[in-house]
């Protein structure tokens, strides 16, 4: 303890009301438990940053692992490939492990009609 306050306390603690919402549905739902190891999809877009930064804000009160996973699925070229830059730097900045799955999808098809 330092002047007063317990460090680890700070580091549990839920700074968000949205975050005390996730942990309260999370425990409610019994979707985690103490030592999981959470993968979390990130494509680089704010909803999905959003929620690792809640699930890295509510870790340590769920006793979760999180860990990063992005699908690179290479639809929009060099922009794809800044994407997944971008996560595996946001991956590193937590420390957290990142997998890198390539997803290479065919684009779709036009329409014809009922076969």
């Amino acid at each position: 303890m330092t002047g007063g306050r317990d460090k680890n306390a700070d580091r549990n603690a839920v700074r968000s009301p949205l975050g005390q919402r996730l942990l309260t549905s999370l425990k409610k739902q019994e979707m985690t438990r103490p030592g999981d190891r959470v993968g979390v999809a990130v494509s680089g877009g704010a909803d999905s940053v959003a929620l690792l930064l809640l699930l890295l804000e509510l870790r340590g009160k769920l006793g979760i692992v999180p860990s990063v996973v992005h699908f690179n699925h290479k639809l929009r070229g060099k922009a794809s490939d800044a994407d997944e830059a971008f996560v595996a730097k946001l991956a590193a900045k937590h420390g957290l492990e990142f997998t890198r799955l390539p997803l290479t999808l065919q684009r779709k098809r036009k329409w014809s009609g009922p076969t």
